[in-house]
């Protein structure tokens, strides 16, 4: 397999330098020449431009420090490598060229295998810089190069791309950084880039909002590192890359997770309904016969006095309500009757309790965060689950009554707490331990944090998985018993929408505890 030689531009106002030059040459390279700068600018500006440019520094009218330059200044061939060549070596005369964007400086006479060797490492350099130009213009992610200023030093096309432009990275290049995107946050005096710069320490944000010089938003996950350079000095590496549509697809895996959970409770939730009703009507039939006795003995009792003392009638009606009012029932009447009242008022409450906990539980979730009783939502998200614990598992709570409100998205933390309750009665289910087993919630301030722990007697999780067990479709049960999406979503949620961090360890004896801290940032107190 051949190669097409690479080309060297040799520019040079002598024509036996040119012609030595070309015959040291044109066994390993394609030997273009021009006389001047002119020329030469007008050939490094052509398609295909050369590979590699031999300048002389003393040629009349235009020098080679003057084409240089020049080249430096164009867009389209500031990236040629040049290599001055001169008679002069004065080391001031080889820093000016340095200075102005030489890769190298070479003095008369030529040595041929000194010259061959660095034109080959020039242009081994400059394709592995075009090699990486390409690999970062064909990533998914954009990757900004922003220096003091706040100005955009490097730009690779999918960057661009992301953010809905259509300019070149050459275009962007020297300009503000507003120019490709801004950062839409409360307090955009404060940029996480510029702290990077000042004080050197990396930063990421796996779910933000980049807004386009047009006001497009885009939902990224980005990061920024330092970076120190000889031609910049500080500056920060910004890496992003869009996740709008894994933001969708997140998305609609919880709302479908909350619709399969919510299905899946409404049997239950009949059940609960139903259970209170049946006997409330149960109470109130007993009632109802209850009346009816004690409408007996009051009509007995008006019989009575409806007749008069000392006549044979009262005295028939007298034995009547004696025998009415010796009714052993009416005892029992009167002291169950109340009793049945409370019963059904108890029910009701229960019912009641049920059917608000549940439109709380189910609320469509809004795109704002809101003031949340963590301990209410707790609450509540016992009462709508009841059915899948009450027979497998007694709850143990320790709810910190000062626990501040917590500006959260409320429908989605009662998404994970339903997830990690379901998710211990399994693993009591699947334990060999008799049951009733254990679920513990406890809730806490600590710190700047809001801690919550629910904790059960189940199986645990070992140690070599806990690493995974927040990974999506990570799953410990048979195929088509679960899609492993639970605790990823609850992850999600917690860790990227809340800035909190959830983690599983080992409870008290065997089981496992899982831990969520919520930052104090995001607490509201009252």
């Amino acid at each position: 397999m051949t190669h097409e030689k690479a080309s060297v531009l040799i520019v040079d106002d002598d024509l036996i330098n040119i012609q030595v030059l070309t015959g040291l040459l044109e066994d390993d390279f394609q030997v273009i020449a021009a006389r001047d700068g002119a020329r030469a600018l007008a050939i490094a500006a052509s398609e295909p431009p050369p590979d590699l440019i031999l300048l002389d520094i003393l040629m009349p009218g235009m020098s080679g420090y003057d084409v240089c330059s020049r080249l430096k200044d164009n867009d389209d061939t500031r990236d040629i490598p040049v290599i001055f060549l001169s008679a002069m070596g004065d080391v001031g005369d080889e820093l000016k060229g340095l200075e102005l964007g030489a890769v190298d400086y070479v003095t008369k006479p030529i040595s041929q295998p000194i010259l061959l060797a660095r034109i080959r490492t020039h242009l081994a350099l400059n394709q592995a810089r075009q090699r990486l130009r390409g690999i970062s213009d064909n990533l998914l992610e954009g990757i900004v190069l922003v220096g003091m200023g706040d100005r955009l030093l490097f730009v690779n096309r999918p960057a661009i791309r992301i953010m809905g432009l259509n300019d070149s990275p050459k275009d962007l290049v020297g300009r503000h950084r507003e120019r490709l995107f801004q950062l839409r946050r409360d307090d955009p005096s404060s940029l996480p880039w510029q702290d990077v710069i000042d004080h050197g320490a990396t930063y990421v944000d796996s779910d933000t909002v980049f807004l386009s010089p047009s006001g497009k938003e885009i939902t990224v996950s980005y990061g920024c590192s330092p970076l120190d350079t000889s031609e910049f000095g500080r500056a920060v590496i910004i890496t992003f890359r869009d996740i709008t549509a894994q933001k969708r697809v997140q998305f609609e895996a919880m709302l479908a997770a909350r619709q399969a959970v919510v299905g899946h409770l409404a049997a239950g939730v009949a059940h609960e309904i139903n259970t209170p009703a049946q006997f409330i009507a149960s109470n109130l039939c007993y009632i109802e016969d209850g009346l009816n006795v004690l409408a007996g003995i009051i009509e007995a009792a008006k019989a009575v006095t409806e007749g008069a003392p000392g006549t044979p009638v009262f005295s028939d009606r007298l034995a009547r309500l004696k025998e009415a009012v010796s009714n052993r029932r009416l005892a029992s009447l009167l002291a169950e009757m109340p009793k049945a009242a409370a019963d059904s008022r108890d029910g009701m409450d229960r019912i009641d309790h049920l059917v608000v906990a549940m439109k709380e539980f189910s609320r469509p979730g809004t795109t704002g965060r809101t003031a949340t009783d963590i301990n209410r939502a707790i609450m509540n998200t016992l009462a709508v689950s009841r059915s899948t614990w009450a027979s497998v598992a007694e709850v143990k709570l320790e709810l910190a009554p000062a626990l501040p409100l917590v500006v959260c998205h409320a429908s989605e933390l009662g998404q994970v707490f339903i997830n990690l309750i379901l998710n211990a009665v399994q693993a009591i289910e699947a334990s060999a331990e008799r049951l009733p087993g254990q679920i513990s919630i406890a809730t806490r301030r600590s710190g700047d944090l809001v801690e919550i722990e629910v904790a059960d007697t189940g199986g645990g999780v070992p140690p070599e998985i806990r690493e995974q067990i927040f990974d999506p479709f990570f799953t410990t049960k048979p195929v088509g018993m679960g899609t492993g999406l639970g605790l990823a979503i609850c992850h999600d949620v917690v860790a990227i929408k809340h800035g909190g961090s959830l983690v599983v360890g080992e409870g008290e004896g065997h089981g496992a505890v899982f831990t969520i801290r919520l930052p104090v940032g995001n607490i509201h107190d009252d």
